[in-house]
């Protein structure tokens, strides 16, 4: 029979580290893609986050190097914090400015759904992604490609007056 060793206190906090920052780059809602190079013994590490944008691009959101596995873990789960929190704000924007545009209230787009009052202002507010139906159906109801009420870009929350011509 196998004795099982226990976790030193430093295997722990990296474990930690490595959970808390998976748990925030797998809840975002954007494409990404993700490089690691580093180990939990290692003097130096680095993570780096890209998203694939609408154009086909490759955007760096997150680049952090510390100098052991854990820390790198830790900040780069602070950045992408950062962008989850971005992206249910402009979320939230879209649909919200889209369902006033039309005139229509929480509660009727609920109901043109099919679903409760709870579900849709989850939905609106970005706590919830919604399933494919519901999207389809929220392309139809709001007169707007669903790829459009997804976006997150961050070009489309800016005020216009604060967009610099080029």
């Amino acid at each position: 029979m196998m004795q099982q060793i226990p976790d030193t206190e430093k295997d722990l906090e990296y474990k930690k580290a490595v959970r808390g920052f998976f748990l925030i780059y797998n809840s975002l809602k954007r494409k990404r893609a993700l490089r690691w190079n580093g180990h939990s013994d290692m003097k130096c590490a680095l993570i780096e986050v890209w998203e694939y944008t609408n154009n086909g691009e490759i955007k760096t959101i997150c680049r952090v190097k510390a100098e052991n596995s854990r820390d790198c873990y830790r900040m780069a789960a602070e950045q992408l914090r950062w962008e989850k929190q971005k992206e249910e704000i402009f979320m939230r924007e879209t649909l919200r400015k889209a369902r006033k545009e039309k005139g229509l209230t929480q509660q009727q787009v609920a109901d043109q759904l099919r679903v409760g009052l709870r579900h849709y202002q989850k939905i609106e507010a970005g706590d919830t992604t919604g399933s494919f139906e519901i999207w389809d159906a929220l392309e139809d109801i709001l007169g707007i490609h669903q790829r459009i009420l997804r976006e997150t870009t961050d070009n489309r929350h800016v005020p216009k007056e604060n967009q610099q011509e080029h």
